[in-house]
């Protein structure tokens, strides 16, 4: 039986809006028994009025710290220091941090550097250096399942991942570095490896419920592998896409034609006989071309056959 870990959930109710308290609770529970819920926030803003309604249906533990200055998030250090508590007193395996405020980088790497997971949920404009500082990031404001409903709606194909230069890139390093050692790259392997990478490697950033769904959606930016299921039915990887045999056999006509072309140049150079073209001078009347003149000349040199036949007889 797989063991339920324990979870315990911080919410920065002045950085994160109350819409999306189902989510964090959704995903929180993903990775076991979510047994400490707390938000943090001076109550008597009215901007977090709306937390009011989800603090009993969700059971959560509000707390209340009182902004001392105007404009500055007063439960931020009420919310490190009852985390610190947590993790010296309490059993705790994954911690979830509903914010994407920076102030808590330092935190989470305490956590980390305690062997602890450390989950954060926010949103897309979350600074990159706070979003690697996790083990994981979800992000809040991307819905696979409203992108499903959409596609199913419109009776329309998977769109395609918008995936960032780099993070394509890196994908194909992982795949081709799996391939070279194990002749296949699984999509588990994939996962991980992109994971230690980046943190916010998880499919549901990208819309998708599931890592099959990803890589079957990211297949178009992929031409030169192919997806394989293994005997078991389940466990999918890819392997290097075979080259088709049309352009197999496209490919050795030309370089046969290409040698037939070659060999029949090579014979015409060989046969060829360079030819002087006469030249034409134009001259006064009377004149007369190149060529015949070459032609007297020869008839002098030679001498008058009739001529030198009657100097013989004499």
């Amino acid at each position: 039986m797989k063991e339920n870990k324990k979870v315990a959930v911080f919410i920065d109710a002045e950085n994160i809006s109350a819409r999306f308290a189902d989510k964090i609770f959704a995903e929180a529970s993903t990775y076991g028994d979510v047994i400490i819920r707390r938000v943090y926030a001076d109550w008597s803003s009215p901007n977090v009025q709306a937390w009011k309604d989800v603090v009993n249906k969700h059971s959560l533990l509000a707390e209340q710290q009182f902004s001392a200055v105007k404009g500055k998030n007063s439960g931020d250090i009420s919310l490190i220091i009852n985390a610190m508590i947590v993790l010296f007193e309490r059993d705790i395996d994954v911690f979830c941090l509903a914010s994407s405020d920076s102030d808590f980088t330092r935190l989470v790497q305490v956590l980390r550097e305690r062997e602890k997971a450390v989950v954060g949920l926010g949103l897309k404009q979350t600074a990159q250096a706070f979003v690697n500082a996790f083990s994981e990031f979800i992000y809040l404001d991307s819905d696979p399942l409203k992108d499903r409903q959409t596609q199913e709606r419109t009776n329309s194909k998977p769109t395609v991942i918008d995936l960032p230069e780099d993070r394509l890139n890196a994908l194909k390093e992982v795949i081709d570095k799996l391939i070279e050692e194990d002749g296949w790259a699984l999509f588990a392997r994939i996962a991980t490896e992109l994971k230690n990478k980046f943190s916010d490697f998880v499919p549901r950033n990208y819309n998708c419920r599931s890592l099959k769904e990803f890589m079957i959606k990211a297949k178009p930016l992929l031409s030169s592998y192919e997806i394989q299921t293994d005997s078991d039915g389940t466990t999918m990887f890819l392997i290097p896409a075979p080259v088709c045999e049309c352009v197999k056999v496209k490919t050795e006509q030309e370089v046969i034609k290409n040698e037939k072309t070659l060999d029949s140049k090579r014979r015409m150079a060989k046969t060829k006989q360079p030819t002087k073209m006469p030249v034409k001078k134009v001259l006064n009347k009377g004149s007369i071309t190149s060529e015949s003149k070459g032609a007297k000349s020869t008839q002098k040199k030679r001498g008058n056959p009739k001529k030198h036949t009657k100097k013989q007889g004499e």
